[in-house]
């Protein structure tokens, strides 16, 4: 195949994992570079692809360093404001992840990863933005969802979200059915 002009290798992975909205991921990888330059994702039921995005043109020359130059635009005030640590960011959010955090979030990703292609996340009813909950009484968000057992869904072609009565948020690339049963355990 050619994209961009290039010749690429295509690489497709289909998930085997019953209950994924995912039909297939396919890569298009430059054949000299290695340098991926498309990706199309294809959802189950659908005809088009869900996300796809490749180059139209490409140079592996070296840009020129005008290109990068910044001029503030007239009556603008420029101010550069350093890149924030980890310290930094533990100062904003007034609390530092313990080892038995971090060690319960890696856990947790752990299983996600073994989870494949049917991952669900779950986010506790206490770890959910005050402003999701806010959003139920909204019109909008009775529009966009649909009831189900013990919540609503919130739907697109590759990824479903469920929000729980209780307060729970289930999400993944996963049909609703999936979210429904991991919501029950």
């Amino acid at each position: 195949a050619k994209i961009a002009g290039r010749g690429v290798y295509q690489i497709t992975a289909t998930p085997r994992t019953a209950g994924s909205l995912v039909a297939s991921v396919t890569i298009s990888v430059d054949a000299a570079t290695g340098l991926p330059l498309a990706v199309v994702v294809n959802a189950v039921g659908q005809s088009n692809p869900a996300f796809e995005i490749e180059f139209n043109s490409i140079t592996f020359a070296q840009p020129a360093a005008a290109n990068f130059n910044f001029t503030v635009p007239a009556g603008a005030k420029l101010i550069e404001v350093p890149l924030p640590t980890q310290s930094n960011l533990a100062q904003y959010t007034g609390k530092k992840a313990t080892a038995a955090q971090e060690s319960q979030a890696k856990a947790e990703a752990e299983k996600l990863k073994a989870q494949g292609w049917a991952a669900v996340i779950e986010v506790p009813a206490a770890m959910v933005p005050a402003e999701i909950t806010v959003l139920k009484a909204n019109k909008l968000y009775t529009e966009i969802t649909t009831p189900v057992a013990g919540g609503r869904v919130f739907s697109t072609a590759l990824l479903n979200v469920l929000i729980a009565n209780d307060g729970r948020v289930f999400a993944g690339s996963v049909t609703t059915q999936k979210l429904l049963e991991a919501a029950a355990k």
